[in-house]
């Protein structure tokens, strides 16, 4: 039996090792995924996803269908392609609809939210993108580069045309050395406050000043630097020399430098425990047992910072189990699960000629009504990762209302089916407690007895809104069941990661 801090009256809660992977593995958790764990094994599961371009990905064909414009990278792509005209604004908005959508029709779960992690880590706002395809660069960096060594990961998105942009690098100079990615590369995405003096920060300005070129394609990078522009001699930073040796016809070690300042970050101890803690923290508990990222940190060393080996490390920890229901879901994560378990299907047809066709807004409104802007938090921090933050008034009554909003089709883009008997296996046959127990387990991968308080809940909506004479009667009818399956996908279940 379980019990969770965040939800203390959900007394006599069990659930299953299968379902426990599906809803920390998948944003867009449901039995689908949770029945598709049990047939192979958990072990099997994990390593198909870690294996991601082994796996069919019939969402990406559909979503191109839809929106061509958003997987051009470069601008020289889009000009080829003819998508060069299509505002950034636009693009945004279909690419807010293929990131909500994506986690409740993949098949690479474990890819789409170590991606969903990556770019939070790394927070680029859509709002603030001004050139064509750094956005879409960072997304799709953020897949390729989901389980690298942090080291790659962190050197990919340091120097992508995203971060360079959004953190004003390239118009840092000689005379008036920008210091935003120099703070931020050691303060967010590295060894934290207290780890680096502001003389260190000045350094790092001065040895990234001037750079051109950044991140390609497949995450490795190619830079150089503007003779003019680039600030040239020896720095040292955190206790470390970097020659930048002046230019001598065209060559300099200031490239170089800046890729092995960023990976000596990478590879400190202090950045291995906050991101191997901040991994934890965003999949088990706020406070995951300290055990488990003893032994994730152990897995960084042992691998070379892999992250597949830390998530592995994390995945196969006795604690694992034991902490399930610790973590309270984001609104866009409880909004992909209801999708996903009612079985949302994404209907709406592009006009051939319109490129330029604009989202309707429904779902990420409905998200960011609850709290959290899609891809658009407004800072480099990222999002909040605390669940007393997503537990206030507007994010559980956003939770409640997303459930309505995919049930009652309130997004005439996306339709839900109407039989969820069938979906979730619920029959007339079937008594009160049996249907409401299975609708539970179904809908939020919790088991309960039947004595429970939730139980009797759902027996009441099963029952058209009174309270039948006997639990252990049979149903007759399966009309309740929809009325049911809202009270579970509301119900403080459903929000326990």
């Amino acid at each position: 039996m379980l019990a969770s801090p965040l939800a203390p009256r959900l007394t006599g809660i069990s659930t299953s090792p299968e379902w426990v992977m599906a809803r920390r593995a998948a944003l867009g958790s449901s039995f689908v995924v949770a029945d598709e764990i049990r047939r192979v094994g958990v072990p099997a599961w994990l390593n198909a996803q870690f294996r991601p371009d082994t796996i069919a990905e019939p969402f990406l064909a559909q979503a191109a269908s839809k929106y061509p414009a958003i997987w051009s990278t470069t601008p020289e792509g889009d000009a080829k392609a003819g998508y060069g005209g299509i505002s950034e604004g636009i693009m945004a908005e279909q690419m807010m609809r293929v990131h909500v959508l994506r986690p409740v029709y993949t098949k690479r779960h474990l890819q789409t939210t170590m991606a969903d992690f990556w770019l939070d880590y790394f927070s680029l706002p859509y709002a603030e993108n001004k050139m064509t395809g750094q956005a879409r660069q960072l997304d799709a960096l953020a897949r390729r580069m989901a389980f690298r060594t942090f080291s790659d990961v962190l050197v990919a998105f340091t120097f992508s045309a995203g971060m360079l942009s959004y953190l004003d690098q390239y118009g840092s100079n000689r005379a008036h050395p920008i210091e935003n990615l120099a703070r931020e590369v050691m303060e967010l995405y590295s060894v934290g406050v207290g780890h680096y003096t502001e003389a260190d920060v000045k350094a790092a300005s001065k040895l990234f000043s001037g750079l051109w070129g950044g991140t390609r394609a497949d995450g490795t990078v190619a830079l150089g630097v503007h003779e003019a522009n680039h600030w040239f001699g020896a720095v040292t930073i955190r206790g470390r020399r970097y020659a930048n040796t002046p230019w001598n016809g065209g060559t300099t070690s200031g490239p170089k430098d800046m890729v092995r300042f960023v990976r000596d970050l990478a590879n400190d101890p202090v950045t291995r425990a906050a991101v191997c803690l901040r991994i934890a923290r965003r999949f088990v508990s706020d406070s995951p047992p300290a055990a488990m990222v003893t032994a994730m940190q152990k897995a960084w060393v042992a691998k070379g910072g892999s992250i597949e080996h830390v998530l592995r490390a994390m995945f196969t920890h006795p604690t694992w189990l034991s902490t399930a229901g610790q973590k309270w879901r984001r609104p866009a994560e409880t909004w992909a699960a209801v999708a996903a378990t009612a079985g949302v299907q994404w209907t709406h047809t592009r006009r051939p000629a319109d490129l330029t066709d604009k989202p309707v807004p429904t779902t990420y409104e409905a998200i960011k009504a609850a709290g959290q802007p899609v891809r658009d938090w407004p800072s480099p921090q990222g999002m909040p990762d605390r669940s007393t933050h997503w537990m206030g008034t507007a994010s559980v009554l956003g939770g409640f209302n997303v459930a309505d909003a995919v049930l009652s089709d309130a997004d005439p883009h996306l339709t839900c089916p109407r039989d969820l008997a069938g979906r979730l296996g619920i029959t007339a046959s079937m008594t009160f407690a049996d249907a409401a127990m299975r609708i539970l387990e179904r809908v939020t991968g919790y088991r309960v007895p039947a004595t429970h308080a939730l139980v009797r809940t759902l027996a009441v909506r099963l029952a058209g809104g009174g309270a039948p004479a006997r639990l252990d009667a049979p149903m007759g009818t399966v009309a309740g069941v929809e009325r049911a399956v809202h009270a579970a996908m509301t119900s403080p279940l459903m929000f326990l990661r």
